[in-house]
């Protein structure tokens, strides 16, 4: 309610700043399960900003969940290429492209990902999974075990672990 009554402020003052629109999607998308009002309040920041990554991102994400894969691609490419440091977009990116089959491409763009922080949580913990879906078991645990030796990463290490070893068929582990 607060980050809603923030957006519909700021409109209120400012109807011209794209991510107001971008916030105002998001409230819509994870709080309202608004699909098509999050998608008309990302187009309309679009519309002001179709250079901003952060939107771009947003609606491929958006795309993501909707199932428009390809078109989730193009929109999370582009955000990469507006932001290329940015972790979360190259990690989103990564599942994107494992999401539509392309393991080589996820595989190539989440060691990206991780080249640009190795301390990036999200980052590790896909590569570990991502290598236990190719059978590189050993590799996928080794990565694991390094993503939970990672800062603030106990629950998301651990978990990612579990689902390691199960993807391995060490189900006592």
């Amino acid at each position: 309610p607060k980050a809603r009554a923030a957006a519909m402020r700021a409109l209120e003052l400012d109807d011209s700043i794209a991510g107001v629109y971008f916030s105002l999607a998001i409230v819509r998308f994870l709080y309202d399960w608004d699909w098509a009002g999050a998608e008309a309040e990302i187009q309309r920041g679009l519309r002001l900003a179709p250079n901003d990554a952060a939107g771009q991102f947003l609606y491929g994400e958006w795309l993501v969940v909707m199932g428009r894969l390809s078109e989730a691609l193009q929109r999370l490419e582009r955000a990469l290429d507006l932001n290329p440091l940015s972790t979360p977009i190259s990690a989103n990116l990564a599942a994107a492209y494992y999401f539509t089959g392309q393991m080589d491409r996820a595989l190539e763009q989440i060691r990206k990902t991780k080249e640009l922080d190795p301390s990036f949580i999200a980052g590790s913990a896909f590569l570990a999974v991502l290598l236990a879906r190719t059978g590189c078991y050993e590799e996928a645990i080794a990565e694991a075990l390094e993503c939970i030796s990672l800062p603030g990463s106990d629950l998301r290490g651990r978990s990612t672990l579990a689902l390691v070893y199960a993807i391995a068929g060490r189900t006592e582990e």
